[in-house]
């Protein structure tokens, strides 16, 4: 179940912002997969069975790429510390994500006006998720998550405990936390981000949309004109 203001349909992933059915005779154009612009079929590139824009194809591989460097980092520092990893989903990424964290208790006002328990996420699952948070965190803490996904209107609410936690340095924690509990709501927004690649990369959605609704626009002479003198 979605809210008023959300990015992209959590049932199928569509843009409900700028979905547009085109209908053309012209079948030497098709529509990205991922932006949904209109590209001639010989620009477009093949990946995981989608259909992507030049742009688009370019930001999946930096992703990917950037994905197996974090997996390979990670697997070294968990190496190094002697942590376990005990994960009962397979975690993904979702683009330009970021939580805010702070212990139990800490009212919803209170949270938002520490800046300094705001963090990145570096993977998510149904089950837990991973990020890197300013302050001082322990295993066995139990803490107040909020996931600022861009693709909902309203932050994900969960509580959680902290499973295993690395010092970061300037102050830093990397953190894997296990959710607790979640509503029914909370938890179908889980689903559809693990199920859906547009929602997980709906930050790069919402920026080309707003490119294009930008040079849409006429533009504006600010310039001042000579008129009546004032009496």
């Amino acid at each position: 179940m979605l809210r008023d203001g959300d990015a992209i349909c959590g049932n199928c992933g569509v843009d409900l912002v700028t979905a547009v059915a085109v209908n053309r005779k012209d079948t030497s154009r098709a529509l990205c997969a991922q932006c949904s612009v209109s590209v001639s079929l010989v620009e477009m590139e093949s990946m995981n069975g989608r259909l992507l824009c030049p742009a688009c194809a370019f930001k999946q591989r930096s992703q990917q790429e950037a994905s197996a460097e974090r997996k390979r980092k990670e697997r070294e520092m968990l190496q190094k510390s002697g942590i376990r990893s005990r994960r009962k989903a397979e975690r993904f990424e979702v683009a330009r994500c970021f939580v805010r964290v702070a212990p139990v208790g800490l009212t919803a006002k209170l949270l938002r006006q520490d800046k300094l328990r705001v963090g990145p996420l570096v993977d998510l699952s149904r089950t837990g998720l991973q990020c890197i948070a300013a302050g001082s965190f322990q295993k066995g803490d139990v803490i107040r998550v909020e996931v600022l996904a861009p693709a909902f209107a309203q932050p994900l609410i969960l509580r959680a405990t902290v499973r295993w936690a690395v010092n970061e340095g300037n102050g830093r924690t990397r953190m894997g936390v296990e959710f607790d509990d979640a509503d029914q709501e909370t938890k179908a927004h889980l689903d559809a981000l693990e199920k859906h690649e547009a929602l997980r990369n709906a930050a790069y959605l919402l920026e080309e949309k707003k490119k294009v609704s930008t040079a849409s626009l006429p533009a504006f002479d600010d310039s001042r004109r000579e008129g009546p003198a004032d009496f």
